[in-house]
This record gives structure tokens, C-alpha cells and sequence, in this order.
């Protein structure tokens, strides 16, 4: 069973007035991801009937989510221990998935010497240091670190997604008509649909995927089309759509107009080339909008955890990261047979654009590194100078790489469409593969390829990723400013000569 189609009761714990952001931000993951959080926001647990309800209320749940700062907390009466505390030994006691969230040392020492001594409660939180520490130190499993630079519930909403097959406890299980008819309403009793449906939810990360950011995802697709729709038709620009759920938003909301503009000529081609590899994609425009497109490579949606069509790079074997920089043999190999495929985005007619997405963009010089637990000191050591020298977009897998790697080899304009949160995000060493290397350095692509990004992004924090895509040289389309959520585009000189250039409006 897909874990799309269960729904989990999460027990929220922290301590309250110091991490409500974080509390809301928790919250707000979970609904999106159609769980139930449970957060005793208002409750008093000041007697024994009380801290009773608690217990009952951590039994029934399946998941305990744990956000651990700089305060220990309310010590609960007749304990040495605060609530927090005792509501992580009932969960362990209780056998739920913990996840805790963890604060980062040096954050959680900066806002303790902010603690006032003349101030009750923090005066009675001074004392109760050693606890904390303690508290901290005995959480050993899972263990995600957070600090303010975080976008906290980004961090919450990919402890989910990559976590929840470890819940042993039993979840709520949707009935099949009740899932089908969530997202296709009077269709669900139609049993073709329901089977398209179920294959859909197969693809785990692709259906996960699509509730992360998904305001920004629509704001950053809102934007290419009010930017650029007109001038793709104009032009009549062919379209390679990769895969990815970002993709597959800017796929829908480009789809309604191009459904009345895509038409076959006489020859039986179409007056505008569209080709993807992207499940999603593929079914919003041949399916439902009725526009005709490709796939390319040709090959079923084997690739089970997005619902990429890969052209045999599926076959492969998984491979870990090599930091050194340089593309292998194998690599190289697939490279040249996906640009001898027959039908690849080099044929299609030009002007063309390529419309993909990244897990991650590295631009600045100080890496947020993440490494197993054991490392000898020196082999991290090691480590973080290979990866100093990686820059650029990365990813989750050596297929996806290669296929990345083909497409910036192409040549063609690409515009790359990215959250702000995957934007000098956590590097998980040895699980994130890095898409550049020597031979097409990060430097090299943002000079001298035909590159763009299209960033969705809070409205307060617009300025500071405009001007980090400012230091590298880019032009910047800045977006709007009367809503909490917005977009931008950043476009190198290349982009604008190869592909504005020649698509005039």
C-alpha cells in the first residue's frame, strides 16, 4: 500500500511561546499533506486527570513529532522531568515514529544568554540547563538539526515524505472510493480511471512531491507564463517539459492556452513541437488539455519513484556520488546514446526551450554539509574539500544526473525552475549528486550556457535571492510584490541572446 493512501494522527511537542512559529509551520506540513495534526495548544496538564489525557491522546497517535529548542520547559509537578520531556517517554513507551527536531547548538547557546534573570520563568529555565542538555544529547535517532536559516517547514514536509514507511504503528486508511473520489470526483466509480489513479500514487516522491511549496510552485508558474506564453506562441518555440512536480505545475498552467493555439498541419505535424518526460506533464497536455506532444526518450514511465521516462537509463545501476568531479565512462556513454536517440530535443524544430527542474542549486561558498553519523574526522575532512568545489544544481540520483547532464549538453535555452528553499539547501553527502563538474563547471554554465531560473519565493525574502543571482551576473525580472508569495526570473546574458533574442514579442 502507498503511503498516499494512509493518514497519520501526528502528536506536535514543544515547549509553546518560543517556537510557535515553528509549531504553525509543523502544522501547516501536515495538513498539506493530508495527516492530522495533533497539538495541544490550549491544554493544562496541571493535575493527574490531565497529564492522563495526554497519555491517551499520544497513544492513539502514530508519529511523534518533537521540536526541541533552547528552553527545557514547565517542570511537571511531582517530577524532575518538564512536559516535553515525559511526552517523549510516553511516545517512546507508546512505540510511535519519533522525529524530533533538534536546534542547533550554537543557536540554542546564542538564545539562552538572551534569558533575563530577573524574569520568573526564565530565571527557573537558567536553572534547568543541565537538563536540557541532557535532553538533547540522549535524542540519538533520526536527529534533523534546525537553525533560523532553516525553511523549517520544508525540513518537516521531507522528514514525511522520507519517513513515514518506517511508522510500524497501524494508520488511517482511505477506502478506494473515498480516495478516488478526493481527486476525481464523479469519476470514481470508473475503473479505468481509478487504475490511472492508483498508478499515479505508485509513484511515491512525484505524488508527495506536488504538496511541498506548491504556492510557491504556482506563483513561480504564474510568472514564466505572464513572461514568456505569449512569446513561446508567437515564436512557436518547441517545448521539452523534464520531469518533476514544479515541471508539472508550470505544465498546467501553460496547457489551457497552448490547447487553442497547438495545432497538427496538413502533414500531420504540429504547428508547435512538445515533447516531455514527465509523467504528469504528458497526461496534463495529451490528455487533458488534448495537445498534441511526445515523449521522449520513448519508453514506458518505468522509473518508479517520480514517474520519469528515462530511455533505458533506468537499467542502470544506482550509483553513489563521486565528488571528484569528473563524469564516468558509463555516463559519458548514456550521454551520447540519448543525443543519438531518434527524436531527441537536439531535432526539434528551433527556437527551442527546455523546462527543468533541480532538488537543489548551490551558489554560495559555504556548504551546508550533512554527514553519517561515524565519519572518521579526517575522512570528513577530506570530504569537504572535494565538495567545496561543487557548485550548481544537484540532485537524488545518478539516472536523473545523467540525464540532466545530457540536457545541459544540448546547448538549448533552459530555463530552470527552482523554490527558494532548495536554494543553498542541506547537502546530504553521499546521497546528493552534483550535475557539474570540470568539464562543465558552474562558473562556465552561468557565463557561457543559455541558463535561466525561475524562483518562487516568499515576498520577504525576494531581495536576498535576487541579489545573490545579481552577483553571478544574471538580469533579473524582478516579479511582484502585493502578495506573501511571488516568483522572479534571473536570466545570463546567453539566455537572453540565444533565446530572447530571436523570440521577439
Amino acid at each position: 500500500m502507498s503511503n498516499s493512501d494512509r493518514r497519520f494522527q501526528i502528536f506536535i511537542s514543544s515547549t509553546f511561546e518560543d517556537l510557535k512559529d515553528q509549531r504553525k509551520q509543523a502544522i501547516e506540513a501536515i495538513f498539506e499533506r493530508g495527516h492530522i495534526p495533533i497539538a495541544l495548544e490550549r491544554f493544562s496538564a496541571a493535575n493527574e486527570s490531565d497529564l492522563e489525557v495526554i497519555k491517551s491522546v499520544i497513544s492513539k497517535c502514530q508519529i511523534y513529532l518533537l521540536i526541541l529548542g533552547h528552553r527545557y520547559g514547565e517542570i511537571v509537578p511531582g517530577r524532575d522531568i518538564s512536559f516535553t520531556e515525559l511526552e517523549y517517554e510516553i511516545a517512546e513507551q507508546n512505540g510511535l515514529l519519533i522525529l524530533p527536531f533538534i536546534m542547533k547548538e550554537e543557536e540554542r547557546t546564542k538564545r539562552r544568554k538572551g534569558l533575563d534573570p530577573n524574569n520568573a520563568k526564565d530565571e527557573a529555565e537558567l536553572k534547568n540547563y543541565k537538563s536540557l542538555d541532557k535532553f538533547h544529547k540522549q535524542i540519538q535517532q533520526f536527529r534533523k538539526l534546525w537553525g533560523p536559516e532553516d525553511q523549517f517547514k520544508y525540513l518537516i514536509a521531507t522528514a514525511l515524505s522520507d519517513n513515514l514507511d518506517k511508522c510500524k504503528k497501524p494508520a488511517f486508511v482511505l477506502e478506494p472510493e473515498e480516495a478516488t473520489t478526493a481527486l476525481l470526483a464523479a469519476a470514481s466509480q470508473n475503473e479505468f480511471i481509478v487504475d490511472i489513479v492508483r498508478e499515479l500514487k505508485n509513484f511515491d516522491k512525484l505524488y508527495e512531491r506536488c504538496f511541498y511549496q506548491r504556492d510557491k510552485k504556482k506563483e513561480l508558474a504564474k510568472y514564466f507564463r505572464e513572461q514568456y506564453l505569449d512569446r513561446i506562441i508567437n515564436n512557436k518555440v518547441s517545448l521539452f517539459f523534464e520531469s518533476g512536480s514544479t515541471v508539472a505545475y508550470v505544465t498546467r498552467e501553460l496547457a489551457q492556452k497552448l490547447s487553442r493555439v497547438v495545432k497538427i498541419k496538413e502533414r500531420g505535424n504540429p504547428n508547435i513541437q512538445i515533447s516531455t518526460n514527465n509523467v504528469l506533464s504528458f497526461l496534463q497536455l495529451w490528455l487533458t488539455a488534448r495537445i498534441p506532444c511526445t515523449t521522449f526518450p520513448w519508453s514506458p514511465p518505468t522509473e518508479a519513484t517520480y514517474g520519469a521516462l528515462y530511455g533505458g537509463l533506468e537499467k542502470i545501476e544506482p550509483k553513489r556520488p563521486d565528488y571528484n568531479n569528473r563524469l564516468d565512462e558509463e555516463a559519458r556513454k548514456e550521454i551520447k546514446r540519448l543525443t543519438e536517440t531518434p527524436y531527441t530535443p537536439t531535432s526539434m524544430p528551433k527556437p527551442s526551450l527546455l523546462l527543468s527542474a533541480t532538488s537543489g542549486l548551490q551558489i554560495s561558498k559555504d556548504h551546508n554539509l550533512k554527514f553519517h553519523e561515524g565519519l572518521h574526522d579526517a575522512t570528513i575532512l577530506a570530504l569537504k574539500g572535494h565538495l567545496s568545489k561543487c557548485f550548481g544544481p544537484h540532485i537524488g540520483s545518478y539516472r536523473n544526473k545523467i540525464f540532466k547532464r545530457f540536457l545541459y549538453e544540448t546547448k538549448i535555452p533552459i530555463m530552470i525552475f527552482i523554490t527558494d528553499d532548495k536554494i543553498d539547501c542541506e547537502i546530504e553527502v553521499g546521497k546528493c549528486h552534483f550535475v557539474l563538474d570540470n568539464d562543465l563547471s558552474w562558473e562556465h554554465f552561468c557565463k557561457n550556457h543559455p541558463v535561466a531560473f525561475c524562483v518562487g519565493t516568499s515576498n520577504d525574502k525576494k531581495d536576498y535571492y535576487i541579489e545573490k543571482f545579481r552577483e553571478l551576473g544574471f538580469e533579473v525580472l524582478p516579479g511582484h510584490d502585493f502578495s506573501p508569495t511571488t516568483a522572479f526570473i534571473a536570466r545570463n546574458a546567453q539566455f537572453i541572446e540565444q533565446f530572447e533574442g530571436i523570440t521577439p514579442l
